[in-house]
């Protein structure tokens, strides 16, 4: 487990590899998939945010009028979408506005990547290699990393809060650097106020008093970062704070989710919901790699050398791996959109399968065949974005047979709004002019993105699937809302689509004539 084993040059430069190869996958793809459900909020809330940084005022107007839009959620990842989107279009002017947004989320994978392949070289330079690829083959996290939204973002921000906070056992100045880390995982979502939960479980556990210090930096700092970033707070910051954590939690709103067959839209899905979406959409191969790793928990922390360096140990990724899973499951924890809410959990997952990996490289010595069947199962484990691209937000591993046995399981087709991509726009855009077409179910902010960026044609009538009369209707197979209105659901079953899109022969969206 040395780190030793491998020259610091030859470290470096893997982590230069596997992050540029994050990058490129991603920025090569990222016009792929359509817009999704948050994106077209998430751009005009950091339109406001950007412009206010280039002009600050601090009047209370001015803090309204440019951090109130989507005030729900905090700004930080607003503020780097909205930055890298000024930056790519002074580069290259009239760059799409979703495309150039997207890359700021492509980025910050390409960094998550080159973290976990460094926590992972920890373990063994096959642990480390073996984790970084299967963060980037899990093919809802790779779907995620496409996305111009909040959720990638705090998935980066958790594991790098864990990974300083491991090194800040020992050393202040890492320490410091975790609370700024927190306070920036704060700036980024509401699930971050669980952070500290198990990075000072771990903590406590493994290094008894040496965790004060580290543990006070962590609140401390990450408070100060967290109302200091956030001006929005600055002005009435107790109603404001108050209304922000009970709006986004107790007080939220329930968003209808089809699972094993029953649709939940009064109440949150059962508890088991984040355990059984986890347990089918992480490829099988993975999955066995997890299990070996999580057998690893404790071997490392047992083993001889208190003056080994601190990083992030298979126990303190399996304490925030369940620590995410059991959050998830509480009664009042939302529970909606597959994986989205708990994707903090993938990148926890990837360097214990690493763990994993290493431990089944170990087992087979110096056999020849050894790299050829390494290199071969890892790049399995990417089939499923082959497969599935792109379109990686409706992809279920083979224990539940993919896509279809999900359907049969009762589980959600897709559910955010990428299966709007170019062939329906494509389609849509050479029907009859004047066409009314209306999208459902999609909510009115989605107009807005179709018009920014030409999705579609002037010539097409964007209308209200519930309101207005259309011509014809692009339905997505989301369940838990198309099976709640009667019309679409029919119009969804019955008669031969204009437009079927598929995967594994299931279908995901379809174009129908009106009634």
């Amino acid at each position: 487990m040395d780190p030793s084993r491998q020259p610091p040059v030859t470290r470096r430069l893997i982590v230069i590899v596997l992050a540029s190869l994050a990058f490129a996958m991603v920025a090569a793809t990222i016009p792929a998939p359509g817009p999704t459900w948050d994106e077209p909020t998430s751009l005009v809330a950091s339109e406001f945010c950007v412009n206010w940084l280039f002009s600050p005022g601090l009047s209370r107007e001015a803090i309204y009028t440019a951090w109130g839009p989507n005030h729900e959620h905090p700004p930080l990842a607003k503020i780097w979408i909205g930055l890298v989107r000024h930056a790519v279009q002074f580069i290259v002017p009239g760059f799409p506005n979703l495309v150039a947004s997207r890359l700021a989320t492509a980025m910050l994978f390409a960094v998550l990547v080159a973290l976990i392949y460094t926590e992972g070289s920890r373990l063994g330079p096959a642990a480390g290699i073996s984790a970084a690829l299967f963060a980037l083959f899990m093919p809802r996290l790779f779907a995620h990393a496409h996305f111009a939204a909040l959720d990638l973002p705090m998935a980066l921000a958790w594991f790098a809060a864990a990974y300083a906070f491991a090194r800040g056992i020992r050393n202040t100045r890492w320490a410091v650097a975790a609370g700024v880390l927190f306070g920036a995982a704060l700036l980024t979502k509401i699930n971050a106020v669980f952070i500290p939960l198990p990075l000072i479980l771990w903590a406590v556990l493994a290094h008894r008093k040496k965790a004060i210090l580290p543990a006070a930096l962590l609140l401390g700092i990450g408070a100060v970062v967290f109302f200091a970033g956030w001006p929005w707070l600055w002005h009435d910051t107790a109603a404001r704070l108050r209304e922000y954590l009970f709006k986004t939690t107790l007080n939220r709103s329930v968003i209808a989710v089809y699972y094993l067959g029953k649709i939940y839209s009064e109440r949150y899905a059962p508890w088991h919901y984040p355990f059984v979406l986890t347990l089918f959409t992480v490829p099988l191969g993975i999955l066995v790699c997890l299990v070996l790793g999580l057998k690893q928990v404790f071997k490392w922390e047992t083993e001889p050398g208190d003056d080994r360096p601190c990083g992030i140990t298979p126990l303190f990724a399996a304490i925030n791996f369940v620590a995410i899973l059991l959050v998830s499951a509480l009664r009042w924890a939302p529970k909606y959109d597959g994986v989205r809410l708990f994707l903090p959990l993938f990148p926890f997952v990837a360097l214990l399968a690493g763990a994993g990996f290493q431990r089944l490289w170990e087992r087979c010595g110096r056999r020849r065949s050894r790299p050829v069947v390494a290199c071969v199962f890892v790049a399995l484990q990417a089939l499923g974005i082959f497969l599935y691209h792109p379109y990686e937000t409706s992809y279920y591993n083979l224990l539940c047979g993919g896509l279809p046995g999900a359907q049969k399981l009762g589980l959600e087709t897709t559910y955010w709004g990428d299966v709007y991509a170019d062939p329906v726009f494509e389609y849509v855009n050479n029907l009859p002019e004047g066409s009314r077409v209306a999208f459902f179910p999609a909510e009115s902010t989605f107009q807005d993105i179709y018009e920014w960026d030409g999705y579609l044609s002037d010539k097409i009538t964007h209308v209200n699937f519930k309101e207005d009369e259309f011509d014809y209707a692009v339905l997505m197979a989301r369940e838990g809302l198309l099976l709640r209105n009667e019309r679409a659901a029919r119009l969804f079953r019955e008669g031969e689509p204009l437009l079927e899109v598929k995967r594994l022969g299931a279908t995901l969206c379809v174009i129908k004539r009106a009634e």
